[in-house]
């Protein structure tokens, strides 16, 4: 298996033992490196593997508020308690989930970039991988190593890849893009202001804020569909959107240590589902 590693200076080159990578990604200043089914490479100053930093850096898993019938239609029901408060309302775009995932830093202060999807570490060499780093074409990864060049932890930047190929990304955009919509450090997802900042500090764009509301019910769920019927990013078409993610803010964890955020989506309401017209 060969890797290649991508230099901030622009010179590329490709390698097949891991001693060989580790020792000229020591030698240069934030490198990054694109792999594919990279399973035993050591690259960061806690030695995880590939995988290892795969599985660590996915995103958190999060529970529905309501309970589900047999076709998994959302029930006017609670299935957890859910605090009054600030809920954040966001847009939930219909693209692909992207992660920049800033590897934590070397003995001596090097830092790895990688790419992954939802659920693998990608390669760019790898035909299947072109439409995620098309989204990420704008974004200067050097600047972001700078940026959290303080943080002695890795910095994972979750966002949503979109655009003309990517789902119905054409009613968002003529090109592919990215949204940022969470910023995880360590094991700590920080809050929506600091993930506003980041993206204002680096010019990274940010899922759409809706607006705010303090008590989570079906009812307040079905008004806020209702009431979104026309995406807020107006780079491409426009039409009706995919729903609505509401984040609890500041951050905080249920009792089974789930963040305390969900996502309604139109199909998952019966009151959204077309009403068949019977055949005379």
């Amino acid at each position: 298996m060969k890797f290649k590693a991508t230099y901030t200076d622009g010179t590329t080159q490709e390698f097949e033992e891991s001693s060989d990578l580790k020792a000229r990604l020591v030698a240069h200043n934030n490198s990054t490196i694109h792999g594919g089914g990279i399973e035993m490479e050591e690259i960061d100053k806690g030695k995880m593997e590939i995988n290892e930093i795969n599985t660590f850096t996915k995103y958190a898993k999060f529970s529905s508020p309501f309970k589900k019938d047999e076709k998994f239609i959302n029930l006017n029901e609670l299935a957890q308690k859910l605090p009054i408060g600030r809920w954040i309302k966001t847009e939930k775009i219909d693209g692909t989930n992207i992660r920049i995932i800033l590897c934590k830093p070397t003995e001596d202060g090097k830092r790895v970039v990688l790419v992954g999807s939802r659920s693998l570490i990608l390669n760019e060499e790898d035909k299947s991988s072109k439409q995620f780093f098309d989204c990420l074409k704008g974004i200067n990864t050097n600047k972001l190593v700078e940026y959290f060049e303080d943080a002695d932890s890795t910095v994972i930047i979750y966002g949503e890849g979109y655009g003309a190929g990517v789902q119905k990304g054409g009613i968002y955009s003529k090109e592919k893009n990215f949204r940022v919509f969470d910023i995880r450090i360590g094991e700590a997802y920080q809050d929506f202001e600091y993930v506003q900042k980041v993206c204002i500090d680096n010019q990274l764009n940010v899922v759409p804020i809706i607006d705010e509301v303090e008590d989570i019910s079906y009812g307040e769920c079905i008004k806020s569909l209702k009431s979104f019927q026309e995406t807020l990013i107006k780079e491409g078409d426009g039409g009706k959107p995919e729903g609505i993610v509401y984040k609890y803010e500041p951050v905080l964890l249920n009792k089974y240590k789930e963040r305390l955020m969900f996502k309604v989506k139109f199909k998952d309401f019966y009151e959204f589902k077309e009403k068949k017209v019977a055949k005379k």
